[in-house]
């Protein structure tokens, strides 16, 4: 108790001054909590987007498969644009 009384008097953090500390520790977490929240659901957003692109992608392969080698060129231009 003695350190903790010559900081004190030493002009050390008072009570309230370490409660609002602790308030402001609170709130910057908080904040931190919900800012990776929201990046979590962009990146499951995403992830979904992504799959389902897969998805049709696969439906696509599999009925030019069912086409037959006549209907594939590899010269012609496909209906997907680059980065899609």
């Amino acid at each position: 108790m003695e350190q903790g009384q010559s900081l004190l008097e030493m002009g050390g953090p008072t009570q309230l001054e370490l409660q609002q500390e602790l308030e402001r520790l609170r709130g910057a977490q908080a904040q931190s909590e919900r800012t990776m929240e929201a990046r979590e659901r962009v990146h499951r957003q995403r992830i979904r987007g992504l799959e389902d692109h897969i998805s049709t992608l696969k439906e696509r392969l599999q009925q030019e498969v069912r086409r037959g080698p006549q209907s594939f060129s590899p010269s012609s231009p496909s209906s997907v644009a680059p980065g899609n």
